[in-house]
């Protein structure tokens, strides 16, 4: 793995120094550590050293009797020992691995922090072959370093091989936001305090838009997460995530929220939909009928757009707390209405962004939005000072599906 400088230069201040993740120490496998998860304390502890012995009991019985050790070629590793294998042998310390381009994995990073409290990341996931070299997603990226500098927030870009991340599984790019962030909260050296999650697909439009406005946004107290919902009741591709033990352990749980077999046995939306079916009341040991019956709670705005723009997109912490079945959750998490970070191009699913609105970001999520991405692209790289590929004179009149 080649070695390279971190461009620019900060002092970390942990806020996770004096935290024991136990779990972490050695090999495992993401999910299996529910013991350290948020819903984890499901065995009391005066009956775990009797399970362990009954447990060892059965195991010997098994062994003798020839059940266990039966010879069958080759072992298949599922998708979960896959990934777990990856993490293993990936995971850096963000701090002291990579550069200013594109040529070093895992981690790209840019420091322009300049010890301002509370200390905001950005995070964003580049995963897919020969993606991270196409235009689009490179000027993405510029508008992100332009942004992050301007404001003070450093930059994690996460990239990596497909080949060598993705083989053996059958997870979108999506899940491993989770397995990224958590290892930026384990490392406790980036000094963040907050990391904000931005797709690849998503384009800049205002730079003027302040991340940590989202930490008492109109008024409400901080929380542990910061997100927005659509017609689904959370939609997890933007947001703000506090560096604190109880993100750590939700992320746990929503990478544990997924079973081998691809979307027939998960709920839709990948990530999104493993938060939104915790927060409709399913755990990660819930069957996959129980997990999409969870699910189905929580999109009520699909069934019911009335609902989805009057409560969803905007961002009715009260109208959705009713929704929400697991109502321990509602203390860590708000929600703000859709636009203010992650509006949609206008006419791409329901959205209703046009060029001049003062919206933060503007998400050219599926083939529809990829379509618009490149006028959206060039008008945000124009009104930011940097080069752009093309002419943006008429930008106003682009074709918009």
């Amino acid at each position: 793995m080649p070695q390279a400088n971190v461009v620019g230069s900060w002092e970390p201040v942990s806020p996770v120094a004096s935290w024991d993740f136990d779990d972490k120490q050695g090999f495992h496998f993401p999910g299996r550590e529910l013991r350290e998860s948020v819903y984890s304390r499901l065995i009391p502890q005066q009956w775990s050293w009797r399970i362990v012995c009954v447990a060892s009991i059965l195991l010997v019985v098994l062994v003798l009797s020839g059940k266990l050790w039966e010879s069958s070629g080759t072992v298949a590793l599922t998708d979960r020992e896959v990934m777990a294998m990856w993490r293993h042998t990936t995971k850096f310390n963000p701090s002291q691995i990579p550069n200013a381009s594109y040529e070093t994995t895992p981690w790209v990073i840019h420091r322009f922090a300049r010890g301002n409290s509370p200390q905001i990341c950005i995070q964003c996931v580049v995963i897919s072959g020969d993606i991270i070299h196409t235009r689009k997603r490179l000027d993405a990226h510029r508008l992100q370093l332009e942004y992050a500098q301007r404001h003070g927030y450093d930059l994690y870009t996460y990239v990596g091989d497909e080949e060598n991340i993705k083989q053996g599984t059958t997870r979108y790019v999506d899940w491993y936001k989770l397995l990224s962030t958590q290892e930026l909260i384990e490392s406790g050296t980036t000094g963040c305090d907050y990391i904000f999650w931005i797709d690849q697909d998503s384009v800049i439009m205002n730079m003027s838009f302040p991340l940590e406005s989202l930490i008492h946004w109109n008024g409400m107290h901080d929380t542990d997460a910061v997100v927005t919902a659509d017609t689904l009741g959370v939609n997890t591709i933007q947001g703000l995530w506090k560096v604190s033990r109880f993100t750590r352990d939700l992320m746990v749980d929503m990478w544990s929220m997924w079973q081998p077999g691809g979307i027939k046995n998960n709920p839709p939306l990948h990530a999104t939909g493993a938060l939104a079916s915790i927060l409709g009341g399913c755990q990660p040991h819930d069957t996959v009928q129980q997990k999409k019956a969870c699910y189905f709670v929580m999109d009520l705005g699909w069934r019911d757009q009335v609902f989805a723009k009057q409560v969803y997109y905007a961002g009715d912490n009260a109208g959705i707390g009713t929704v929400v079945v697991n109502k321990s959750l509602l203390p860590h998490i708000k929600w703000v209405p859709r636009h203010v970070i992650n509006s949609y191009p206008d006419g791409v699913w329901g959205g209703r962004f046009k060029f001049g609105d003062p919206d933060f970001i503007v998400h050219c999520f599926s083939q529809k939005g990829e379509l618009v991405m490149r006028p959206y692209l060039d008008a945000a790289l124009h009104s930011a000072g940097l080069e752009t590929h093309t002419n943006v004179t008429n930008i106003s009149q682009a074709a918009v599906i």
